[in-house]
């Protein structure tokens, strides 16, 4: 199967079942046990994303937000590197339009819709084991995702599963920061 026409098919099943997630397993939770703050990081969006309704800052903001109402600290990239670990939160939302393939038929009228993928991750330092002198930049830790079709008019509801994920990342830092 030829690379676009496998990109297709994925695509047209997205469009079917409406989306796929994935959330951190448990071994990733612990990884958030003792952090008390992120820099949060937004990845450069896509010209059509931007064009089409979202922006870097309103994601930033909006998640920035959201950690400090859970009690999770903002910090700057500077603050964060003084952190064990330097913790950054990194948000992610890719956008491609949907292409169609030779042969395929669809509305003239309508867009092409766009395949998202929104992934949230707390990136660390780690110490692998077999060497703990080594010390490993920008590790995944803990990461969630989700994966969907959405027309341009409705793009901005990718902001609505940042804030999911968000939503999830808080829930599994406070599942193992509980105060006893």
């Amino acid at each position: 199967m030829k690379p676009r026409t496998g990109f297709a098919t994925l695509s047209i099943f997205l469009l079917v079942v409406g989306g796929v997630a994935y959330g951190a397993s448990e071994n990733n939770r612990e990884s958030l046990r003792g952090l008390t703050g992120v820099c949060v990081r937004v990845e450069r969006l896509s010209e059509g994303a931007l064009r089409d309704g979202l922006d870097e800052l309103s994601i930033q903001t909006d998640v920035e937000q959201k950690l400090r109402q859970a009690g999770i600290a903002v910090l700057t990239p500077s603050q964060a590197a003084k952190e064990p670990g330097s913790p950054t939160l990194y948000i992610h939302v890719n956008t491609k339009l949907l292409f169609y393939p030779t042969g395929v038929t669809f509305d003239p009228a309508r867009s092409p819709p766009y395949i998202v993928m929104v992934t949230v991750a707390l990136l660390q330092g780690v110490a692998p084991v077999r060497d703990t002198n080594l010390r490993v930049r920008d590790v995944k830790t803990w990461d969630a995702g989700y994966f969907r079709s959405l027309d341009p008019a409705a793009l901005r509801q990718s902001l609505a599963t940042v804030a999911d994920l968000v939503d999830e990342f808080i829930g599994d830092w406070r599942a193992v920061n509980q105060k006893k």
